[in-house]
């Protein structure tokens, strides 16, 4: 996500270098890093980048699993009822925004290459000095 996402943002730079004739590249290139991040902020906290960050910023899907998975590793019996549960809540919950991104790399991410393909723009583009 994160790649896509600093790409897409250099092909909006190069777009916004280019001018007037790339606005739609820019707007749509703005657009689709907003449903980037917001894919990316349900699934994981970007903010965390230290353990006590956890107290500060709320937690994601991937730290939820991972602390489930640290309940159930822990005992010596199977997993509960609810811990069963709680793993059919994160997992459909995960499957939804893998969904969604898949959908933003279908027709968002396609829509804006094919954008960048029609104004032209150069994959390279040089400043005059």
């Amino acid at each position: 996500i994160r790649s896509r996402r600093q790409q897409v943002g250099e092909w909006v730079q190069r777009a916004e270098q280019v001018g007037e004739g790339a606005a739609a590249v820019v707007e749509a290139g703005k657009r689709l890093q907003e449903s980037l991040t917001s894919i990316e902020e349900e699934l994981i906290q970007p903010r965390v980048s230290a353990p006590l960050d956890m107290i500060n910023f709320p937690t994601r899907l991937n730290a939820k699993l991972a602390a489930l998975s640290s309940v159930v590793s822990s005992a010596d019996a199977v997993p509960t009822r609810q811990s069963h549960e709680v793993f059919q809540d994160l997992s459909s919950r995960i499957d939804h925004q893998l969904a969604r991104l898949q959908e933003v790399i279908d027709t968002d991410l396609a829509a804006f290459m094919q954008a960048i393909q029609e104004a032209g723009i150069p994959p390279v583009v040089s400043q005059t000095l």
